[in-house]
């Protein structure tokens, strides 16, 4: 699959089975710093915000004028970001539901959000292959970082703020120095000419809690001309590679990638319908979960770790008890 077709896929896709509480896929999960609310967006262009502990809705978000596919909580939870193919990155009031104001609007679409730890800068990763650094309490652009050649897929910044990790279609991580708006590494997959298509088609990015490890989801074309869906861990920094977890099925690209908040586990979600747990340090898989009847397309830890959000193409909001793998709630 060429990364063209893929990030059309990846960007487009919606749900075509009844059930669940959005009306078509949903597309982004993301939980509060407090650990008290889950948020989840999707192709029927709203925002759902719930309680985590009764699984009743709380309020829903309304204004995007096609689908939403990122959310991001500030760190204080006071704040939630949305970004969509509308052209508009919109800030969000949590208390009330308001909409606070909107970036962007000039061309481009916000494809992934990360808030700076101190949560006065917001990055966002574009469909016009750039970075933006916003102010959001006054919503002007701050900085743009330019370098990559696709869609940016994923952004994540440092726990220190200083660096900001970014991971596009273009094949390339790379690292930036925040303070320069400059890039300070950067490492690549490489062409398969006898096929002509990537051998990387780099599809999420996150990065751990205290900032030394970075992990890639990729579906990655093998000599046995399979199109093997990958998560590799690497060294935040130098980019050397550390661990290949291998599991989801072949063909699934891999969806989101996501650290647990004490770092000893990763999660990932595909394509082919389930997330893995894996053991950062040695790599082992630990659980399956299953229960998505489609594509699982975004996973968010809650604070304490214990318990993993879902959303995928069944529209359906899912909440996992992560020691066990069992599923605790369906919203």
């Amino acid at each position: 699959m060429k990364a063209a077709g893929l990030a059309m896929l990846l960007l487009a896709c919606e749900a075509q089975e009844p059930g669940g509480s959005h009306g078509a896929a949903v597309r982004a999960v993301a939980v509060s710093p407090r650990g008290d609310l889950l948020a989840s967006a999707g192709a029927d262009r709203t925002i759902r915000l719930w309680d985590m502990a009764a699984g009743k809705a709380v309020r829903r978000l309304e204004g995007h004028e096609d689908v939403v596919f990122s959310l991001a909580f500030s760190p204080d939870g006071n704040l939630l970001a949305s970004g969509s193919p509308d052209r508009t990155i919109r800030l969000w009031e949590v208390k009330t539901g308001k909409e606070v104001r909107a970036l962007g609007g000039q061309g481009f679409a916000g494809i992934s959000l990360s808030f700076h730890p101190e949560g006065r800068l917001l990055a966002t990763g574009n469909s016009d292959r750039t970075i933006r650094l916003w102010d959001v309490a006054t919503g002007q652009e701050v900085r743009k970082l330019e370098g990559h050649e696709r869609y940016v897929v994923g952004v994540a910044f440092s726990p220190d703020g200083r660096v900001l990790a970014s991971a596009s279609y273009d094949l390339t991580v790379r690292l930036w120095d925040v303070a320069a708006g400059k890039e300070s590494l950067k490492f690549s997959g490489t062409l398969d000419s006898r096929h002509h298509q990537w051998v990387d088609t780099l599809t999420a990015l996150a990065l751990s809690p205290d900032g030394k490890t970075l992990a890639s989801g990729s579906l990655e074309w093998i000599p046995e001309d399979c199109a093997e869906a990958r998560v590799r861990l690497r060294n935040a920094r130098t980019g050397a590679e550390i661990l290949t977890l291998r599991g989801h099925e072949a063909f699934r690209p891999i969806s989101s990638v996501t650290f647990s908040p004490d770092g000893k586990t990763l999660a990932s979600a595909s394509f082919d319908r389930t997330i893995r747990l894996w053991e950062v340090a040695t790599g082992k898989e630990t659980q399956k979960l299953r229960g998505h009847e489609g594509y699982v397309f975004s996973i968010a830890f809650s604070p304490d770790g214990k318990r993993l959000a879902s959303g995928g193409e069944d529209r359906a909001v899912r909440l996992w008890d992560v020691s066990s793998g069992r599923e605790l709630r369906r919203f």
